[in-house]
Parts: C-alpha cells; sequence; structure tokens
C-alpha cells in the first residue's frame, strides 16, 4: 500500500514536470485561477522591430540575441539596418545654413541674456540709490512733514512761526462721541510735536462735513484745542495719558484753549458734558 503510494506521488511529480517545460506551461491550473506566463515586451518581436527603426544599436543587439531567426538572416537584417542608420545618421546632420542660423540664435540668446543681466543691475542699483534719497530725505524731515506722512490721525500737519497746526477729518463713519476720542488719540502727536524744539505751540482741528439749518453743507472745525509748550510741560504726559484714556475731557480741559461746535456739544454724552470746564 506504502509503495504503491510512493508510485503515485512520483508520477504526479513527472506529469507537472512536464506541464511546467512543455508549451502548455503558460496555462496551468494551480487552484486559484489561470496563470499566464506573459512574455517580457522588450523580448516580444515588434518591440526588436520599433527599436531597428528607431534607435538601430538597440535593435541590432536585440535581433543578435533573439532565437527565432537563423544567423544568415541576422547577418542580412543587421546589414540592412546598419546601412539605413548610416544613411539616417547622415541626413539628420544639419546643414551650413542651419549651422550658421543656429550659432546665430544662440548669439542673440547670449546678448539678450547679457542685456537683461545689465538691466537688473542697473534697476538695482537705481533702487539702492532711491533708498539712499528717500532715507536721506526723512532724516532731515521737519516736524510738520514728520507727522504728516507718518502719523494715521493727522491729515494735514503746518508748522507757521512756531505754532503746528494739525488737521484731521474722520470721514463720515463718526458720532459725536467718537469725535472726543479721536481729540484724545491727536494727543499722541501733540507730543510728537513738542519734542521739536522748533514747535512752540499746537492747534489740533478736527473738521467734517456739517449742515445747516437751510441744508447747506460746509466743511468746518467741530473740535480744536491748543496747547503751548508751557501748559504741556507742566503734564506727566504718561501718567496723563492713561488717565485720559476713559476721560477724554481732559485732554481739553488742560489745554490752553479749546472748541466745541454747537451741533456736536448738544450730543455728546452726559459724562463729558458733566466734566468739561
Amino acid at each position: 500500500m506504502i509503495n504503491a503510494m510512493l508510485v503515485i506521488k512520483k508520477i504526479r511529480m513527472y506529469i507537472w514536470k512536464y506541464l511546467l517545460t512543455s508549451r502548455y506551461s503558460k496555462y496551468i491550473y494551480l487552484g486559484v485561477g489561470n496563470v499566464e506566463r506573459k512574455e517580457k515586451f522588450y523580448k516580444k518581436e515588434w518591440f526588436m522591430w520599433l527599436m531597428l527603426l528607431l534607435i538601430t544599436p538597440i535593435g541590432l543587439v536585440l535581433l543578435l540575441v533573439n532565437k527565432k531567426y537563423a544567423a544568415k538572416t541576422k547577418w542580412i537584417v543587421a546589414g540592412v539596418f546598419s546601412v539605413w542608420f548610416i544613411i539616417m545618421s547622415i541626413v539628420s546632420q544639419p546643414t551650413e545654413e542651419e549651422k550658421a542660423e543656429e550659432a546665430a540664435k544662440q548669439e542673440q540668446f547670449e546678448k539678450e541674456k547679457e542685456q537683461k543681466k545689465a538691466n537688473e543691475k542697473a534697476a538695482s542699483e537705481k533702487k539702492k540709490e532711491e533708498e539712499k534719497k528717500e532715507k536721506e530725505r526723512k532724516a532731515n524731515r521737519s516736524i510738520d512733514e514728520i507727522i504728516e506722512e507718518d502719523s494715521n490721525h493727522v491729515d494735514e500737519a503746518m508748522l507757521e512761526e512756531g505754532e503746528l497746526t494739525l488737521r484731521f477729518e474722520p470721514g463720515t463713519l463718526w458720532d459725536e462721541n467718537s469725535l472726543m476720542r479721536v481729540a484724545h488719540d491727536m494727543f499722541q502727536e501733540v507730543k510728537k510735536a513738542f519734542d521739536d524744539d522748533t514747535v512752540d505751540s499746537v492747534l489740533v482741528m478736527i473738521e467734517t462735513t456739517m449742515t445747516d439749518e437751510k441744508g447747506n453743507e460746509s466743511l468746518d472745525p467741530v473740535i480744536t484745542y491748543r496747547y503751548t509748550r508751557h501748559d504741556f510741560e507742566e503734564l506727566n504726559y504718561d501718567n496723563f495719558l492713561k488717565m485720559s484714556v476713559a476721560e477724554e475731557w481732559r485732554v481739553l480741559n488742560e489745554a490752553d484753549s479749546y472748541y466745541i461746535h454747537p451741533g456736536i456739544r448738544k450730543n455728546l454724552k452726559d459724562k463729558y458734558l458733566q466734566n468739561l470746564k
């Protein structure tokens, strides 16, 4: 019984060995489906001919290792395609006219490249020169130019005979009480002004469009205040600024003089009306 089993196993082994090495080895049932042993694309005949036409040296190598053709056939095909390769190599060589044209294009390209570099260098030098001039200009600005250019709370600054006038228009989105906050914010520009020795006094003017009883509109000062250097130097600026954050009326009360347009004053909150001097 045991010997019979061994004989059956050997027979099965020889059958599998035959199938795996024969032309039927492409399709062998393994219990999970038919598995095809696919040939590599570069071993296929169509690929060899394609290479002979496009990249002849590679095609010749594939031809020589191809076992389908006899040696004589291989040498004939190799000779034909060698001649083909030589002819194509000669034909593909540029003519003198084409060489001259290509050289002209390259020369033009180099000129444009050099011109581009020169332009970039000139632009960089120009930018540096402009930055240098701007730096020098800023270093030599007067106090009115500094505040007008750098401040977000001043539209126009003008220094005349020691008095610096600061003008600001808050636009259309405002109410009477917000104008008091604008007056407080502009007080910080007063500090900058008095840091300059040429300033003896500062006049702050907040202007906006007002409409009279007849419907006529005009740009009028609605809140103004004036500080002399003496008035300002009496203040402890840092402490006073903190005190006036929520009590904006202090900025007006400590000024040498101030003015509030009647149309604005009548609509102010009680905290302003009760504390304004």
